[in-house]
């Protein structure tokens, strides 16, 4: 076919394949038809010939992109020296004599082609490669600038294919060549690169555009356009006043530091440069490869020349700040110039022979962030800046992207840079510091701040770092530089979470998910549903409610203000205790006296039925209101914050800081019990803010209970230290074992010691105190929990109590909680009513009450006398009867009638079952394992009936496939746990998958099925191996040989279930079985067994095939490492055998190819070895 003929199709094929009305299967015919074409031995001739003669973009495209395959083709039909010869001579004519039409990516992809090339030529058969890439800037044709465009984007597609773009068939000792000639040709580059900027800097400045017109004058101050007002409460806050004082500060100290103003500003404030359309189009690429170049360039290469390449960096930054933000031009060359400086503070390393160089680039840098936010009025006159405008409105004013790489240079100044220049004398800790401060506090978005606080977070990282331990701070000689700052960030940090100081912020924040995340009140339903994709960690601390994964605005900020506080307290614990105390205790106050300032009476009604409300006789104004509201939301988020400073009264700080935490326990249990007294969370009220804020605060003092929990739980360990110290001096007294606290209030100080032999028996000072704060812990969260079915307690409150219940019965294990009225109720049978929390809290509620009764009693190990025998010999017997309150809903369910009734399966009795089977195996266990594994049978003959499992494949979003579903993942946790007597099920579940995978294997409507399917296979053979396989202790006592495998004929049928699955398209069931693989065989060796020998060459073969189809790209490494250890179990048949029949099955190789390929697959048994020739497999 003649060239001529050739381009005619091309050009009427493409255009009808992006014709929007073309279907994919035309598609698909079209695409065959190319790869045919692209076979022919002259392809790259026809290329060449389309490429200079069509003006359509579809069809130059499809022919660089053969012509690059072409190229890079490794094996079989690759082109010859001369043919490459000739392709990049043709394509250099092309791009010179057309780069002015062309459109931008078909000339860039044109430029692409000539680097392949030299990537296979340079420098032996193609020497002048740099010298024809030079040449490009000296066209003559186009428009003004176009040629100097061509030669930067040439010099920019070169570096990033030779020097940075890793090549994996690339050899390793081809890729240093490549490198060692662009370094012999890097100061050419770098001054061609610096002498366009200096050519833009001088032809185009502010003196040279006042020759051709006159500049837009600035706008009036008076015009500005006005901020918008600040709330009246944060005008009259004291703290916001002081910190703004502080900032003003901070600003003139700052001024003396970075005066005078070095080169580079003071060439962009005096004279900026006003760059036309071309001239941006020039700097943009300009500074586009200079990026490229900082990314690798040698470092000695800039220190010669005296950092003049990274001054013009500095001097295009500058101009972001100087412009409006309106103004696209200069933002798009200042945010490239960012991104320069931004490739060469994140290079791999910099050694310190350069560290001159690199402290002048953050010097430069700390200067461009003073300058951005202003030192003095006088600067920004004339440059797009209002006089007079504060630093948050000047940042305001920039650029989003522009300020988001301001921030990103700071970030790596502070994770990489600081601990290496903190003591250099040229640098100033406290300066940067104040200017990081300023920066931080001076951000005008939501985002901007919290991205300073990351940064804040890594310079805490770093303080924590240089000693101390955990909870007791850092040394005070350590603290020095940094103590004045740190304290301002915390008071900024602590304002910045208040209503009462940052009203104008935290009322446009974003509550949309926090309310779908369960804040507020949900249907029993919903709440249920929320909650079933909740990973629980049971016990954790930390104050706060507990949301979702996904967090709205609010939640995002406070959580990031919280952590850094947080960090903060870990390195002073004591000053920020100190901050938090004043106004944490004045919101309490407020919260206290909230009955008599809202005039609340509690009104019974007819019936016995009582509800507390604002009595209407008084009246409540709306200035009440509103401090009531500002109060209760400040010490909602000071709650928070307090139960993350629990962590700072434990380990070493437990006994010196006593004294404190008690106070801080015995006030969170005050309020507590205030809410509960009065049932506030319960208010009857149209003001549904109000409400909701007297449920958040009930909700976070258990949240914040929940966390001191830890602290009460060490407390309470605090005997056994006494008892070790006794045992190792015993001829000490039992008063000097252990140093005693502070004084306090609640210590018990009328129970004597009394020691025998060196032995304690009750010397625990604070132990009264240990038990009488269990008991009130209980009694709030076992009356929030009992609330739910008799006074209307909302569902959040109810959570917050099971978390707080779950957390003491792990914690704070002692028989205390058998002794507390109201835990007792929680064991009777009205509990468990329609009213019982739904899901995942429910099921938190069992596992509480069960660790009541199973759990050991560590706190009394060492004073028998003090166990009541009654409550010993109560707990079986109120374990007994819980387990039958569990499964009473079992109990009151006749199987036969359900099997008869298909009714009744629909309506969802059959899932509540088998929900109630999995709560009673997931809280107990192997307790009472002889009912549960009758209830297991029974729920085996009903969901695995004939007529269940035709409805439940036949649409898996019927009710009876959500009832299968449950039913395999109740399977998992049968097979998981550990318990000897839910062993015998394992049989059971083995002829259970034995009759239920063929069915959903054969159904395509399935698909919901088939994973936690594949999870109970998974869960069967990890944790059961025994039931195939005997352990090494028993084999050597039978007479059986060493491979003999149990039930063989089961585990070939699971192991034949997992490949065929590898031959469907469900990613998910694809990796999830991928790594199951990879499990058995890291721990039982699963490849090496017989039983998988016979399978070995089918596996290989079913993944091999999904590499080169490609339908699974995502797996690719996954997919390669099963194979690597695979074939490891033989690698010579694997090379010498299996190889050659799976090459000799591909048809779409010839036999060069599939020589070739069997001569480059290596026998090395490396890992990266078969990865390379895969790739090669997968690339031909």
């Amino acid at each position: 076919m003649l060239s001529e003929d050739l381009l005619a199709q091309l050009e009427l094929v493409m255009t009808e394949f992006f014709t929007d009305n073309t279907s994919n299967d035309r598609k698909r015919e079209i695409e065959d038809q190319l790869n045919a074409v692209w076979l022919q031995p002259e392809a790259w001739r026809h290329c060449l010939y389309c490429i200079g003669h069509t003006a359509n973009e579809y069809v130059a495209m499809a022919c660089i992109t053969a012509l690059e395959n072409l190229i890079n083709r490794q094996v079989g039909c690759a082109l010859s020296s001369a043919q490459l010869t000739e392709v990049r001579e043709s394509v250099l004519t092309t791009i010179r004599q057309k780069h002015h039409t062309l459109q931008a990516f078909v000339r860039n992809k044109l430029i692409k082609v000539v680097v392949d090339v030299a990537r296979a030529q340079w420098p032996y058969e193609y020497p002048n490669f740099m010298e024809d890439i030079m040449m490009l800037g000296q066209q003559s044709q186009g428009e003004a600038g176009s040629s100097e465009v061509l030669c930067l984007v040439a010099l920019q597609v070169a570096m990033e294919e030779l020097a940075i773009r890793e090549h994996q068939l690339m050899p390793h000792a081809r890729k240093l060549q490549l490198r060692q000639q662009l370094h012999v040709h890097a100061p050419h580059m770098l001054a061609y690169v610096t002498g366009v900027l200096e050519k833009l800097l001088l032809c185009n400045t502010s003196d040279g555009n006042q020759r051709r017109g006159t500049t837009t004058p600035p706008p009036s101050p008076s015009h500005s356009p006005a901020s918008p007002a600040s709330p009246p409460a944060l005008i009259s806050s004291p703290a916001a006043r002081h910190l703004d004082s502080v900032l003003r500060m901070l600003e003139q100290r700052s001024c003396q530091h970075y005066e005078p103003r070095p080169g580079w500003l003071h060439v962009a404030v005096t004279c900026p440069p006003r760059l036309d359309a071309a001239a941006d189009n020039v700097a943009y690429a300009a500074l586009n490869c200079l990026a490229q170049l900082l990314a690798w360039v040698p470092l000695e290469l800039l220190a010669q020349h005296h950092c003049k390449a990274l001054d013009l960096v500095f001097t295009f930054a500058a101009l972001g700040g100087l412009q409006a933000m309106n103004s696209s031009s200069s933002n798009t060359v200042s945010i490239s110039a960012l991104s320069c400086v931004q490739e060469f503070l994140s290079r791999s390393c910099i050694p310190p022979s350069v560290n001159a160089l690199l402290l002048h680039v953050l010097h430069s840098c700390q200067v461009l962030v003073h300058h951005l936010l202003g030192s003095s009025a006088a600067e920004g006159v004339g440059l797009g800046q209002v006089p007079g405008a504060s630093a948050k409105q000047r940042l305001a004013s920039l650029h989003p992207t522009y300020l988001d790489k301001v921030t990103e240079l700071v970030r790596i100044f502070v994770s990489v840079y600081l601990r290496r220049f903190e003591q250099h004398p040229q640098f100033s800790v406290e300066e940067f510091l104040a200017l990081l401060f300023r920066f931080s506090f001076s951000q005008p978005s939501l985002d901007g701040y919290l991205d300073c606080l990351e940064i804040w977070s890594a310079l805490l990282e770093h303080i924590s770092s240089k000693g101390g331990h955990e909870g007791s701070g850092v040394a005070p000689h350590q603290l020095e530089r940094y103590s004045s700052v740190l304290e301002l960030l915390a008071q900024g940090v602590l304002h910045k979470i208040q209503l009462r100081h940052n009203q104008c912020e935290l009322e446009e924040l974003d509550y949309d998910l926090l309310e779908e995340a369960g804040q507020s009140e949900p249907d029993a339903a919903d709440y249920s549903d929320a909650w079933e994709d909740q990973q629980q960690s049971w016990g954790s601390g930390g104050g706060g409610v507990e949301h979702l994964t996904e967090q709205s605005e609010c939640q995002s900020y406070f959580s990031h203000n919280l952590d850094l506080l947080a960090r903060l307290a870990d390195i002073m614990p004591d000053k920020i205790m100190d901050m938090l105390v004043p106004a944490w205790q004045e919101n309490c106050a407020v919260y206290l006296s909230v009955e008599s300032s809202l005039h609340l009476e509690r009104v019974h009604e007819p019936g016995g039925a009582s509800s507390l409300r604002i009595s209407g006789q008084w009246g409540v104004s709306e200035e009440v209101l509103l401090s009531v509201h500002v109060a209760l939301r400040d010490l909602c988020s000071l709650l928070q914050l307090l139960g993350r400073l629990a962590t700072t009264f434990l380990g070493a700080q437990l006994v010196p800081r006593a004294s404190t935490a008690m106070a801080t326990i015995h006030r969170l249990v005050e309020l507590g019990e205030f809410g509960m007294r009065l049932q506030l969370y319960s208010l009857d009220t149209s003001i549904e803010l109000l409400k909701a804020d007297l449920i958040q605060v009930h909700c976070e003092v258990l949240c914040s209970l929940r966390a001191w929990s830890h602290w009460l739980s060490q407390l309470y360990g605090q005997q056994f230290a006494e008892s070790r110290c006794s045992s190792e001096a015993p001829s000490l007294s039992p008063s000097s074992s252990v140093p005693s606290p502070p004084s306090d209030s609640c210590a018990d100080k009328s129970k004597p010691s009394n020691g025998c032999g060196g032995v304690l028996v009750s010397s625990h000072p604070h132990l009264e105190t240990c038990h009488e704060l269990n008991r009130q812990l209980l009694v709030l969260a076992a009356s929030a929990v009992h609330g739910a079915t008799t006074d209307n307690v909302p569902w959040l409150v109810v959570r917050c109590g099971v978390q707080l219940l779950l957390t003491v019965s792990l914690l704070v294990v002692s028989p205390v909680a058998l002794q507390v009225q109201q835990v007792q109720l929680l064991y009777s049978a009205p509990v468990y009513s329609h009213s019982t929390p739904p899901g995942k809290v429910r099921e938190m509620l069992y596992r509480a009450l069960v660790n009541f009764l199973l759990l050991p009693w560590p706190a009394y190990s060492l004073q028998q006398q003090q166990q009541p025998a009654d409550h010993v010999q109560d707990r079986p017997r109120l374990l007994a009867s819980f387990m039958q309150l569990i499964t009473q809903p079992l109990a009151d369910q006749d199987p036969q009638l359900l099997m008869a009734d298909p009714a009744l399966r629909e309506k969802g009795v059959l899932l509540e079952m088998v929900g109630t089977v999995m709560w009673s195996v997931g809280v107990v266990g192997g307790v009472g394992s002889s009912e549960v594994c009758c209830w297991v049978e029974r729920l085996v003959q009903l969901v695995t009936s004939e007529q269940h499992l035709s409805l439940a494949l036949a649409n898996d979003q019927s009710p009876q496939a959500a009832v299968l579903a449950r039913f395999l993942q109740l399977l998992s946790l049968v097979l998981s746990d550990p318990s000897p007597g839910l062993k015998r099920l394992v049989g059971v579940v083995v002829a259970t998958l034995d009759e239920l995978y063929p069915q959903v294997s054969q159904q395509p409507t399935a698909a919901a099925i088939r994973q936690p399917l594949f999870a109970v296979l998974r869960t069967l053979l990890e944790h059961n191996w025994k039931f195939f396989y005997r352990s090494t202790v028993q084999q050597p006592l039978s007479q059986s040989a060493w491979e003999e495998v149990q039930h063989g004929e089961h585990l070939t049928r699971i192991l034949q279930a997992f490949g065929q699955s590898f031959m469907q398209t469900d990613i998910a069931v694809f990796r999830q079985n991928l790594s199951t693989l990879q499990l058995l065989n890291a721990k039982f060796r699963l490849y090496s067994k017989n039983v998988f020998r016979p399978l070995l060459s089918q596996f290989i073969t079913v993944l091999l095939q999904v590499l080169l189809h490609g339908s699974h790209a995502l797996l690719q490494d996954e997919i390669i490492a099963c194979v690597y250890h695979m074939a490891s179990v033989d690698l010579v048949a694997f090379n010498s055998q299996f190889l050659e029949n799976f090459l000799r099955n591909i048809h779409a190789l010839t036999d060069d190819q599939r020589a070739a390929l069997k001569r480059d697959f290596s026998a090395d048994s490396l890992l990266n070895v078969c990865t390379l020739d895969s790739l090669s497999l997968i690339h031909i």
